[in-house]
């Protein structure tokens, strides 16, 4: 592939993995008078983890003198933190907090309080995020806990927690290697209400995960609400952006337009063309947050996204062409990592001018854990054809419909 600056985001997976900074005092406890919801969603989390029942020692309280600011989560409950493992330089507690901000918050305050894991080391604490009672039926809420050491092995510093209710003896955790191919399968013994697992590189990134009662009966879970919660804040988040990008879009050349297949149709709901590709200009409404935020005007090259072109292949992908005033991007979504599975986020790649626009188009690499490695690609009418590589290692020179080229790297 051309060199070119490449731009990737990860939506569902890096929100759910990222570890968040925790600092200050434990917040003192609250009154008595919690509103009704609030007292059901913490009797909820105690009802289901037996750890929160047990009564709390001296060594389950969070210790504050390490604490790395700042944090952004709700506040730590003192009464309700348990140390729950401990591992070497790492202690992991789980704590319950008030619900997290964010504008939007991904839960709704309306589902309660939290459920999160707090590692503490000799380098400081950092907290994961966090999540409501009504999300542990979801096997594929693992956390990432720890905090990160650049000068040490990440298997020493970060960990893969998830917070199981009661009745849950084991998990299996199925990984992908760095190639998207199956990886290891570990079983994790559940101690606490937790199962930990070091997070080594080696291991691969975590993709399936099953939970089994001590019968060895596998216990039926789900992830339908963590897909509502996210459907409702990324609804925000699109429409935000949406207002966003129309009230700040450049006017891309005329010129460079002409350059391209794909700006010659300009219908809303989209044209199939000879080449078998449907072509639309989407309202910015419809566009997926990933694309619009790549589509963002304040990016250098002052990008047009109210002239973005959506096309969707014969198989089904779909790639955005954004245009710009000083070049032209293309970007696209990954699909879920598993069948029913969220998506892992999306990538994109701009041209760095006007000219190389016109000379090479755009074009990205795009590759995730569980997913084969794909090529996307936008060519000018002036230079159609592109080179690709066989499986057999040949090249060949190929005229993609419409200028817009998307296949599997062999």
């Amino acid at each position: 592939m051309r060199g070119s600056r490449s731009w990737a985001a990860c939506l569902v997976a890096v929100m759910l993995a990222a570890a968040v900074v925790l600092g200050g005092r434990a917040a003192p406890a609250r009154s008595a008078a919690r509103p009704a919801a609030r007292d059901a969603s913490v009797q909820a989390l105690i009802g289901r983890l037996a750890v929160l029942r047990r009564p709390q020692t001296p060594a389950d309280v969070v210790p504050t003198a390490h604490l790395l600011p700042p944090r952004r989560g709700g506040r730590i409950i003192p009464s309700l933190s348990r140390l729950v493992a401990t591992e070497p330089d790492t202690r992991l507690f789980l704590v319950v907090t008030t619900p997290a901000g964010g504008s939007p918050p991904l839960w709704s305050p309306r589902l309660g309080d939290q459920v999160a894991i707090v590692a503490v080391t000799s380098r400081g604490s950092r907290e994961s995020v966090g999540f409501p009672a009504a999300d542990l039926a979801n096997a594929n809420q693992v956390l990432e806990a720890g905090v990160f050491a650049p000068s040490r092995p990440v298997a020493d510093s970060l960990y893969n927690v998830s917070i199981v209710p009661d009745g849950i003896a084991r998990v299996r955790w199925g990984f992908y290697t760095p190639r998207g191919k199956p990886g290891p399968v570990i079983d994790v013994p559940v101690t606490n209400n937790v199962a930990v697992s070091p997070l080594r590189r080696s291991t691969g990134v975590l993709g399936r995960a099953t939970w089994y009662a001590p019968d060895g009966s596998v216990v039926p879970t789900s992830d339908r609400v963590l897909r509502h919660a996210e459907a409702a804040r990324d609804a925000v988040l699109t429409a935000r952006a949406a207002r966003y990008d129309a009230r700040h879009s450049y006017h891309a050349p005329p010129a460079l337009l002409a350059d391209f297949a794909v700006f010659a149709f300009t219908s809303r709901t989209g044209m199939r063309t000879p080449g078998g590709n449907i072509i639309s200009r989407p309202r910015l409404a419809t566009v997926p947050l990933t694309i619009l935020e790549l589509a963002s005007p304040d990016r250098r090259l002052q990008l047009d996204p109210e002239d973005i072109r959506q096309v969707t292949t014969p198989s089904g992908v779909r790639v955005w062409i954004i245009p710009g005033r000083h070049g032209v991007c293309i970007g696209e979504v990954d699909r879920a990592l598993v069948p029913g599975g969220l998506s892992s986020g999306g990538g994109g790649s701009c041209s760095g001018t006007i000219a190389e626009a016109e000379a090479h188009g755009a074009g990205l690499t795009s590759g995730r854990p569980g997913g084969p490695t794909m090529i996307y690609e936008v060519v000018p009418i002036a230079h159609p054809t592109i080179t690709i590589r066989t499986r057999g290692g040949h090249r060949r020179t190929i005229r993609p419909p419409d200028g817009v080229y998307v296949g599997r790297e062999p």
